[in-house]
């Protein structure tokens, strides 16, 4: 080690450790049927995309067929309601 320098450990876990949807037994489902303000029917929404913040998983999520999106905090905060 260098004195006064610290070694960043994030590049020994790769470029593709932190952004895979890997899941795990319990893990949020792809899928969510959901109301699309845009098509203006119920429609199936994809994952995205998904992390975790101090609030909990935030997940975004998209409509194949008009491409809208709305992200959701730990289930309980909601983009598509505001």
């Amino acid at each position: 080690m260098i004195r006064g320098r610290r070694r960043c450990r994030c590049s020994a876990l790769g470029p593709d450790t932190l952004n895979t949807l890997a899941r795990r037994p319990g893990d949020m489902a792809t899928e969510l049927d959901h109301d699309c303000p845009e098509c203006e029917e119920e429609q199936t929404f994809y994952r995205a995309a998904a992390t975790n913040l101090h609030l909990g998983l935030k997940t975004k999520w998209y409509c194949p067929e008009c491409d809208y999106g709305f992200v959701r905090v730990n289930g309980d905060i909601d983009s598509s309601t505001a």
